[in-house]
């Protein structure tokens, strides 16, 4: 599998760019990493709680994460996870340490 180093830490990610390893795996530079290669100019107070609480819902689901389920059970618009993530499939999934989106069609990674 790739690895990708940024700053003091290497990442082992699947073929397609996600975390290995769900979300034990990420450390700050991970979300840095993540939220540079997507265009998230900064990390605000909104984002990070919205990070958390997925990350909580893998840890205890153990899976992929549904972004509509996620807005749904934080009572988050999903226009608005939308308008802080950009791309949420991509930097909202992968910041958090969750396999590829359902919705990509290309499976897991973990």
């Amino acid at each position: 599998m790739p690895i990708i180093k940024y700053e003091n830490s290497e990442f082992e990610v699947c073929d397609n760019g996600y975390l290995v390893g769900g979300p034990d795996a990420v450390n700050d530079d991970w979300i840095d990493y993540v939220r540079n290669d997507v265009g998230i100019i900064e990390m605000t107070p909104e984002h990070w709680e919205i990070l958390h609480n997925m990350q909580e819902y893998l840890k205890e689901s153990g899976g992929i994460i549904y972004i509509r389920v996620l807005s749904k059970a934080a009572q988050i618009p999903l226009k608005r996870v939308f308008e802080l993530f950009i791309f949420p499939g991509k930097g909202f999934c992968k910041m958090a340490g969750s396999g590829i989106p359902s919705s990509c069609n290309i499976g897991s990674n973990f």
